[in-house]
């Protein structure tokens, strides 16, 4: 086991409820096991998220991160929200992947 998160209240993106006082088990970078109190083995890593909402990861369906991630790498505030993936390009065009003689005109497009 990777690690532990004991305590959250759980939103799992199902429909389902809320769980209050939820445990979530990692292991090998993916969720092992969801259950309201996990036994911890020994040597694994815990996280307290007691009073906090956890969610397995958020889709952020309209950005504007085609253009934002030349400049931002870290695609600010996205992750600090919980957003792991996002859909980009949905204004109509997009600048990536752009072809380099295409340039110049898609830039002028976010004038």
């Amino acid at each position: 086991m990777d690690f532990i998160i004991k305590g959250a209240t759980l939103f799992d993106g199902s429909g389902e409820s809320r769980r209050e006082n939820c445990d979530l088990s990692v292991r090998a970078g993916r969720i092992d096991a969801v259950e309201p109190d996990i036994a911890v083995p020994k040597g694994a890593e815990v996280i307290d998220a007691e009073g906090l909402a956890l969610m397995p990861g958020i889709i952020d369906t309209h950005t504007h991160y085609d253009a934002q991630a030349t400049w931002d790498p870290g695609l600010s505030p996205s992750p600090a929200h919980g957003v792991t993936s996002v859909v980009i390009g949905n204004c109509g065009f997009t600048i990536a992947p752009c072809r380099e003689e295409d340039r110049e005109l898609v830039m002028r497009n976010l004038t």
